[in-house]
């Protein structure tokens, strides 16, 4: 680019117009002052003062825009009698190290990105895991009493709101110490899982059914009342009932207790109920189904 001894601009080329897009050559506003952020326009002027055949600066030149984008250029300026000549060039060897190595950096960069997704995808599956691991009971794949217990809150809050009937089965496996200590604890443990998948396939859809602890089973029946809960103990117990076993093995058997929640009764209470008529079923020589006392 050409300027006069007071800095305007004479003639340029299109490298300069590329830094001003909203000027062209010839429009007779177009003014460098603001593209020469280092060297200022003014110190280029100052250096050619009083300099008439010179070379006047060299070193880097960056233009640009202040408040924006901005580049850094190889530079020389030159002095003649009434005008300053300004010639910025890049070093290609440089420039084409520089792309290489931004190359390099990017792919560095990219790969990294792509490793902490990864990682974060793990840690989100091993998180999920593990809490359903923590809900979850090992042998049988059913609910947990971690689990139950929330998922009780959970059912007893709505019930409380609209005013739903909840009702609780509570069922424990009969003479199940002996079943272990007769036939060994493989045998038993695959008891365990039978049972669970037959209560499983007998369940209706919205039951909860949860492993309780060793070889007792809850299910939580939403929108059920008392009379309906009986009936779905019957069916249970009848299926399990019916399981085969092979000669000279024990039959499995199961005893249940059955309790519908009470008007602003607290789940301690309500399992209570249910846990008590468990306790009588067995009494009364178990493989049956007991009540609490219907609601009045």
């Amino acid at each position: 680019m050409i300027l006069d001894r007071h800095g305007a601009l004479i003639d340029a080329n299109q490298g300069l117009y590329d830094l001003l897009p909203s000027a062209g050559p010839g429009d007779p506003q177009l003014s460098v002052d603001n593209v020469f952020l280092n060297p200022t326009v003014e110190e280029l002027l100052a250096r050619a003062d009083g300099q008439y055949d010179a070379l006047i600066y060299t070193g880097l030149v960056t233009l640009g825009d202040i408040d924006g984008d901005s580049e850094s250029w190889i530079g020389h300026a030159y002095c003649r009698e009434s005008w300053i000549l300004v010639v910025c060039e890049r070093d290609v060897q440089q420039e084409r190290q520089l792309r290489r190595q931004l190359l390099q950096l990017t792919e560095e960069y990219a790969e990294q990105e792509r490793e902490l997704a990864r990682t974060n995808r793990e840690l989100t599956y091993y998180a999920n895991e593990a809490k359903r691991l923590s809900l979850t009971d090992p042998l049988t794949g059913l609910p947990n009493r971690r689990s139950f217990d929330q998922l009780m809150q959970h059912h007893a809050k709505l019930a409380r709101r609209h005013g739903d009937s909840l009702t609780i089965l509570l069922m424990d496996l009969d003479r199940f110490k002996a079943i272990n200590d007769r036939h060994g604890h493989q045998h038993g443990d695959q008891v365990l899982r039978d049972v669970a998948a037959v209560l499983t396939e007998r369940v209706r859809a919205g039951d909860v059914l949860s492993r309780w602890g060793g070889e007792e089973f809850t299910v939580l029946a939403p929108k059920t009342g008392h009379a309906e809960g009986v009936k779905l103990a019957e069916r249970l117990r009848l299926a399990i009932e019916a399981i085969p076993h092979a000669e000279g093995h024990l039959p499995v058997t199961i005893s249940i207790g059955v309790a519908e929640r009470r008007n602003e009764e607290s789940t301690e209470d309500f399992l209570a109920r249910a846990d008590a008529a468990l306790y009588q079923a067995k009494d009364m020589g178990r493989n049956r189904t007991i009540s609490a006392e219907p609601i009045e």
